[in-house]
């Protein structure tokens, strides 16, 4: 048994050397329509017998697709000028909120630095 369940994509070497174990009478286990096909192409399955490949992902989107026309519509998206997207993506982009405080605690400290430039009056009493 060659399990090609967690096979995403087969090239023609691959394809190759699938036909060589079959003809050696390998058996295949599969999990997804690219690698059904394939095994099914290579068993020399007419179209007729890989029915059962196509018949699953068609029911799932016929309940899909009947599962959301029951669904009420949701409310529609309100329309934003180009201007408005940048502006509001911007605002509640986390990286732009922390540079934006960077900046802000940068300026702060450009002004503390530069009070120690200013003349300074020191006020002192004692009591006598």
């Amino acid at each position: 048994m060659v399990d090609l369940t967690g096979v995403l994509f087969i090239d023609d070497e691959g394809k190759r050397v699938l036909r060589e174990l079959h003809r050696e009478g390998a058996r295949f286990r599969t999990s997804g329509l690219l690698t059904e096909s394939i095994v099914a192409e290579i068993g020399g399955r007419s179209r007729g017998e890989r029915h059962g490949v196509w018949f699953a992902p068609v029911l799932i989107l016929l309940v899909a697709l009947s599962a959301r026309a029951a669904q009420p519509d949701p409310q529609p998206a309100e329309l934003l000028t180009l201007r408005e997207g940048v502006e509001l993506a911007l605002k509640q982009n986390p990286q732009v909120q922390v540079a934006n405080l960077n900046v802000t605690v940068t300026q702060e400290s450009q002004i503390a630095a530069r009070s120690a430039l200013l003349p300074q009056a020191n006020f002192g009493g004692s009591e006598a």
